[in-house]
């Protein structure tokens, strides 16, 4: 069972150049992104003509890994009662995102399909950059790099253009590689969820992620501002998967300023350069409905603080 594990990535971050404030006057702004703690898709998933379980996409809050501040993204994908005797999934994917560098700080899989089982664990130092595994094991990576689940939040930042490739690095499994994604075409769908007008897109894949994949996948994603991924269709071995939107909840924004951004210095035993520069945040203060999935009650999410989040599943 299998179809997310594209990945997409590599959140932009603000550029800083030292000819444009001198070290007293830097400063880094949160970037505006299109979601919010408390967001989560519902989607319904099909082998063929099969409803095979469900799966979903969140915002899980705002968590601190590290001293930082970081969003806690989320994947879940199961199989329901009919299906699990003929082929069982219950997968987890948990990834933290640093709110100012939009970029990897972990990434945690559990990951169960069938007789297949993987649990996985990466730590990430987005400016040396290197990512840690639990074995020992330090390679590595481009600088401000994605992984498997974060990459998906990227695209939601990016202008897409029918026609336009977008060329990510990424890293996952101890392997660097770009992520190539191409804009096809446009196409108004319907989904349990509504009627939507969406970019179809197709990602070239070269390993798991939220589902896992050898054949070719597309995916519907909205031609508004939230970009919300509304349909994913694959093909696997013997037939395809069909991954379909049946329902949003928007989140609850929360007011960025909150927050301050890690100096580098206050890590203990990191490894990270130091830096004296001060810096100071920006906020985030929009949301923008579905296009005819119907008005949702907001909901109060709790903003966590956890030095080491994601553990205990």
């Amino acid at each position: 069972m299998a179809i997310w594990g594209y990945a997409l990535c590599l959140l932009t971050m603000m550029q800083l150049s030292p000819s444009a404030a001198s070290a007293d006057s830097l400063v880094v702004h949160a970037p505006v992104v299109p979601f919010f703690p408390g967001e989560k898709f519902t989607y319904s998933v099909e082998y063929g003509f099969i409803t095979a379980g469900k799966a979903s996409l969140s915002v899980e809050g705002i968590d601190t890994l590290q001293n930082i501040p970081c969003y806690h993204f989320q994947s879940r994908a199961w199989s329901n009662p009919t299906f699990s005797p003929i082929f069982k999934v219950d997968d987890r994917v948990d990834s933290y995102t640093d709110i100012f560098r939009l970029s990897s700080l972990r990434l945690e899989k559990h990951l169960r399909e069938g007789k297949y089982k993987k649990d996985l664990l990466i730590d990430f130092d987005p400016i040396l950059p290197l990512a840690y595994y639990p074995e020992g094991d330090t390679l590595e990576t481009t600088p401000d790099t994605q992984d498997a689940l974060s990459s998906l939040y990227y695209l939601r930042l990016q202008e897409l253009k029918v026609g336009r490739t977008i060329s990510i690095p990424h890293h996952d499994n101890k392997k660097n590689y770009p992520l190539e994604i191409r804009v096809l075409r446009k196409e108004r769908i319907k989904v349990p969820a509504g009627k939507f007008t969406c970019f179809v897109i197709q990602p070239f894949l070269k390993d798991e992620g939220i589902f896992k994949s050898k054949g070719k996948i597309n995916i519907w994603i909205t031609d508004d501002e939230k970009k919300i991924p509304v349909l994913v269709k694959s093909s696997v071995i013997i037939g395809s998967v069909s991954a379909k939107l049946e329902k949003y909840e928007p989140g609850t924004a929360v007011d960025l300023t909150a927050f301050k951004p890690l100096m580098r210095d206050t890590v203990p035993d990191s490894g990270c350069a130091d830096t004296d520069l001060p810096l100071e945040t920006g906020g985030n203060e929009y949301e923008i409905p579905p296009q005819d999935a119907g008005s949702q009650e907001d909901k109060d999410v709790p903003v966590r603080a956890e030095e080491e989040p994601g553990k205990g599943w």
